[in-house]
């Protein structure tokens, strides 16, 4: 009979050899179709069976795994449709940019050369470029990466649900909803930087969070962190560090309350500062070199104009022309940007996937809005939050975006959050209360 310790130690040497076979044998599979779609499908099958195995190794429940594993197929069997059988929506243009820039990058380190310097969107291509350096030229391998990141924000999703109720039924609702969710499949299968940017904001929610309930000094550390890292990739997702540093000055974890401190005070205009350096250091042309300018009239209806373009323009010359306007008109351009096209402006196939869109955001807004009534109610910090989170990048999205083919991609940043609270919202009654079962059945 073997001792507990030679079983553990017989163990490890077994995992330790097969990861090395395992290891083995990618390299070679890369060193023999490096450049090829082999090469991609190989890959593709590899990931599906490590996501399947680290589902496991995580202790995570039997239907959070079906309903991860579901997320990470769903996304996929897109994937490979985009790839081999039609073109998804939204996949020109820009997707099309990055990829071709990524390329020019793989080959410039390829030959020894210095790739130029890259900010703000362009870094996404670096990514690709990274990528295509190891394994050639195989668009397939970065959307896979998108894939394990789509699926990643459904994680989360739940992560935050659970962490708001205490209920991991409410959480699987919630995830399910995002696994689903059009959009997010959308962009977890073509070649752009949503993905990405919507992860590492969404965790630098779900760290800060933690702060807000336990204290978590890791937590606060690694919110600010993704933050930075979203930001890097989209210079817009900066004011959510405006809504941290509210926070900040005027929350206290270990107390759980609200109250005003000088280490409070000197901690948020410690990072107020590192929110002005960071617009200067990694803003990009989607904010201005003067954070006085996000109040100017006359910029911000330059930008206005210049995103209102094409046959899918809305609000076309309603530019503010005074600071009383720009207040007047930011309700408006929220409604807009968060539920158009409107019936009227359906015209084309196209419009009508639009209108579906903007339909489950009205759906998604309702429940939003009870899960944040719920919040309230219960005086659980993570009302001020989630509405802070919220409404900061609505407005700066809101003012950013006349376009409703831009509106459709830019307020899926905002779909995983609404998911979130509004899968609170789905089981909250009139009364104030969860139904008892949904609050005490867990996963």
């Amino acid at each position: 009979m073997l001792f507990p310790s030679k079983i553990k130690c017989a163990t490890h040497y077994i995992v330790f050899v097969a990861l090395t076979l395992v290891f083995g044998m990618v390299i070679g599979i890369i060193s023999t179709m490096r450049g090829t779609d082999i090469l991609g499908l190989a890959l593709t099958a590899f990931f599906a069976f490590g996501v399947l195995v680290w589902f496991g190794f995580r202790g995570y429940s039997i239907r959070l795994q079906c309903l991860l594993w579901i997320a990470f197929t769903v996304r996929l069997a897109l994937t490979l449709t985009h790839t081999y059988i039609f073109p998804l929506p939204d996949s020109g243009a820009d997707a099309i940019t990055f990829e071709r820039l990524g390329w020019q990058i793989a080959e410039t380190w390829l030959i020894g050369d210095t790739s130029p310097p890259l900010k703000g969107a362009f870094l996404y291509s670096k990514v690709i470029g990274l990528l295509y350096y190891v394994f050639g030229r195989v668009p397939l391998i970065p959307q896979l990466v998108n894939v394990l990141l789509g699926t990643g924000i459904v994680l989360v999703v739940y992560k935050v649900v659970v962490l708001m109720t205490d209920s991991p039924k409410l959480g699987l609702m919630g995830g399910w909803v995002a696994a689903l969710f059009p959009t997010m499949n959308l962009y977890s299968a073509i070649l752009l930087r949503e993905n990405t940017v919507i992860l590492c904001s969404a965790f630098s929610f779900l760290c800060f969070m933690k702060w807000m309930q336990r204290g978590s000094k890791n937590g606060f550390l690694w919110a600010w962190v993704f933050l930075l890292l979203a930001t890097t990739l989209h210079g817009g997702m900066i004011v959510i560090g405006m809504a941290y540093v509210s926070i900040v000055l005027f929350y206290r974890p270990k107390a759980q309350q609200w109250s005003i401190s000088l280490s409070g005070v000197l901690l948020g205009v410690g990072f107020l500062g590192l929110v002005m350096v960071l617009i200067n250091v990694v803003g990009t042309n989607k904010l201005p070199s003067s954070m006085r300018l996000l109040l100017d009239p006359e910029y911000l209806g330059s930008r206005v104009s210049v995103s209102a373009r094409d046959r899918a323009a809305y609000l076309v010359g309603l530019m503010p022309t005074t600071k009383w306007e720009l207040v007047l008109q930011t309700p408006i351009r929220a409604f807009h940007f968060l539920y158009t096209p409107f019936v009227w402006n359906v015209s084309s196939a196209a419009d009508l996937l639009g209108l579906a869109d903007a339909f489950m955001y009205l759906i998604l807004s309702v429940y939003f809005v009870r899960g944040l009534k719920w919040l309230r109610e219960n005086e659980r910090a993570e009302y001020v939050l989630s509405l802070l989170f919220f409404f900061s990048l609505l407005v700066a999205f809101a003012w950013g975006t006349s376009n409703y083919g831009t509106a459709i991609r830019h307020r899926h940043k905002l779909a995983w959050l609404m998911i979130a609270v509004g899968a609170v919202g789905l089981e909250f009654r009139r009364d104030g209360c969860f139904h008892r079962k949904s609050i005490t059945n867990g996963s």
